[in-house]
């Protein structure tokens, strides 16, 4: 048996490379016999996205130097240099965004499944109105006109569901939806689109997202935790709004944190890389963080899984007219959707900040068992879902 994982691989940050590689080992583990390939799709869109960040700031050393890659070139080369280390893939496929051009290939390369996810696959909108990892909506994302091959959604999104053009859109794609053979998605919200759009619920399942489907913590260098000897608490803080952002790293600093900046994970290069190599360093900082402030729906996990730090969620209100937002419903899953905060015009209320920043939180025990609960609910779900459809 031959299966194909269609993706988000293509974005660079430590989120999605992670998710793709945790996809790809969650397949292998539930068809050990099975050829698992993650799909080499780069839509155009994406591609000319990424092209913007790869010249930002470069420069050439001297008259016939060549151009020195950077910050972002780099991360991209390790974090795709880290999924073909640990993933099998299909040969590369157009970069374009004809989806019939990306379709035909994918039915050439003689799959007998194709799982597309996780991540926000099925999204409508992009972010802000803008595609960024795909086309608007219908994208091969969809798989339209793929016959003969059984299609499967795997912890798929639709973040962020803002309505209005996009609910058109979802009425358009509704019948490719309904071609899918089973669908397994993340949040409410996706749970809801798909019975709006006409998918028979006995086909669709919760599962939650792969990074907590699949362990991790052999990825980290050094393996357990190593804090070593620290004068302040370390704070963590993510968040996309500047002007949040802002707020929250004042009212940290105050309270005598030492703030980092985890948009980009730091990578402490005098450790050991280990497999995991420069993701292995970036998940290192995650586990000796205190506090984390964050909008990051992976980062969240990430520092949920490797620390035992407090972790603040932030949604944001223009991001999410509607508080619907998949940070909202994983918070709410491990039972701490009180460490959830929205904003609005202003920023954050410093009272609901301040009194999460001194509240006593969950152990790290307490939260692998809120974890493992997700886990066995998420692996129920995959065998009655899968087990009578992945039969030869």
């Amino acid at each position: 048996m031959r299966i194909g994982l269609l993706t988000y691989h293509h974005v660079v940050n430590i989120g999605s490379v992670l998710q793709a590689y945790c996809a790809w080992r969650l397949l292998t583990q539930l068809y050990p016999k099975a050829r698992v390939e993650i799909i080499d799709h780069v839509p155009a869109v994406s591609e000319q996205y990424k092209q913007g960040y790869r010249a930002q700031g470069v420069a050439k050393k001297g008259w016939f130097g060549k151009p020195e890659p950077n910050a972002f070139s780099r991360n991209e080369e390790a974090y795709l240099g880290f999924l073909r280390a640990h993933c099998d893939f299909s040969p590369a496929l157009p970069t374009t965004d004809d989806e019939r051009e990306v379709v035909k290939a994918i039915a050439a390369l003689g799959y007998d499944a194709v799982f597309v996810g996780s991540d926000t696959v099925f999204q409508l909108g992009g972010y802000f109105g803008h595609p960024i990892a795909a086309k608007l909506p219908p994208n091969a994302y969809y798989l339209p006109g793929l016959e003969g091959v059984k299609k499967v959604g795997l912890a798929a999104s639709f973040d962020p569901y803002m309505g209005g053009a996009e609910a058109e859109r979802l009425r358009q794609v509704a019948p490719l939806l309904q071609a899918y053979d089973r669908i397994l998605y993340r949040d409410a919200t996706a749970e809801g689109l798909l019975r709006d759009a006409g998918v028979d619920p006995a086909r669709m399942a919760h599962i939650p997202d792969p990074t907590i489907l699949m362990d991790i913590t052999h990825l980290v260098p050094g393996g357990g935790a190593d804090l070593g000897t620290r004068t302040k608490r370390m704070a963590g803080v993510a968040i996309a709004d500047p002007t949040v952002t802002k707020q929250v790293t004042g009212w940290v600093s105050e309270a005598g944190y030492e703030v980092v900046d985890f948009m980009y994970p730091p990578q402490d290069l005098t450790r050991r890389a280990g497999m995991g190599g420069v993701v292995g360093q970036a998940l290192a900082g995650y586990r000796e963080l205190d506090l984390l402030v964050t909008d990051r729906f992976h980062g969240s996990i990430l520092a949920l899984q490797l620390s035992a730090a407090n972790v603040v969620g932030i949604e944001h209100h223009r991001t999410y007219v509607e508080p619907n937002s998949k940070l909202r419903d994983l918070y709410a899953r491990l039972g701490i959707g009180d460490h959830l905060l929205r904003s609005d015009e202003s920023g954050l209320d410093r009272p609901a900040f301040d009194a999460l920043l001194n509240a006593e939180h969950w152990t790290r025990a307490d939260m692998m068992q809120r974890m493992a609960a997700l886990r066995t609910s998420g692996f129920t779900s995959i065998k009655r879902m899968l087990d009578d459809l992945m039969e030869p």
